[in-house]
């Protein structure tokens, strides 16, 4: 898990595997807590064989309109802050629109908890995607999948998480380390690794506690002050225990304040 409160983000979106990395967690850990804060996850569609097709009222209008947003080197116009669309044909007597997809598109709920479900596998094919980020486009707020035109989506199995969306599963994580019940509603996985975190740093405080039964008058944060000066003895690659200042004072601070404890 990240050291720190903030997190330097400089990407727009981050693939799960590189949230896993940057986060310290596990993809089921990403998951089950994108369930909790409704994080949604997007999709990286490549452009030149992604397409989508529109169903429009007013080819004229629509087509006057995609015109006018603000367009990228290739030609595609951005009809939301992470989204781009090309026409590629005009059916007039259909009031059809085929269309050229890229960037990055949200997957609706059905979608999203699908992926979930199958661990960040598509079941099947989504025939539907939300324009991602902020909308620029009052006239596209979905794309629906053409199938009949080339591949109809190219976009890479993995799914993408929004730069926000980062800081608020950082967040959520970082809550583990001050908080019990936030704790208990993290998956199992982040469950055990928090334990084993806690029980390295009982064991540290139970060795010095025998070896030297003055520690026994000192308090709480004299005691986290020692197990820090001394971690690189028992964390030698880190040089640091694997919880934090406030957090060790508190889980001694807890114990000390049992009735075990204070009886003598």
């Amino acid at each position: 898990m990240a050291k720190n409160n903030s997190l330097k983000l400089h990407r727009t979106h981050y693939s799960i595997s590189d949230a896993t990395k940057l986060l310290g967690c596990d993809e089921q850990d990403i998951f089950h807590i994108a369930i909790q804060k409704d994080i949604t996850f997007s999709l990286s569609v490549c452009g030149r064989w992604s397409h989508s097709k529109h169903k429009v009222r007013d080819v004229d209008a629509f087509t006057k309109h995609i015109d006018s947003l603000e367009k990228d080197t290739e030609g595609f116009s951005y009809i939301s802050e992470f989204s781009l669309i090309k026409i590629n044909e005009i059916k007039r007597e259909k009031k059809l629109v085929l269309a050229s997809t890229k960037g990055f598109f949200s997957m609706p709920p059905k979608v999203r908890n699908d992926f979930i479900y199958f661990e960040g596998q598509f079941p099947e094919y989504p025939s539907l995607l939300i324009p991602a980020g902020e909308a620029y486009s009052y006239m596209v707020k979905y794309i629906q999948v053409d199938w009949q035109h080339d591949i109809g989506l190219s976009f890479e199995s993995e799914g993408y998480i929004e730069r926000a969306d980062i800081k608020k599963l950082h967040f959520a994580l970082s809550e583990t380390d001050v908080s019990d019940s936030k704790y208990e509603a993290l998956s199992v996985a982040q469950q055990e690794r928090h334990a084993v975190k806690r029980n390295e740093v009982l064991s540290v405080a139970l060795y010095l506690y025998k070896e030297n039964s003055s520690y026994r008058k000192e308090n709480a944060t004299s005691i986290t002050d020692l197990i820090f000066n001394r971690a690189a003895e028992f964390w030698p690659d880190e040089k640091q225990p694997p919880l934090s200042h406030s957090v060790i004072s508190k889980l001694v601070s807890s114990i000390f304040n049992k009735p075990i404890f204070t009886k003598n």
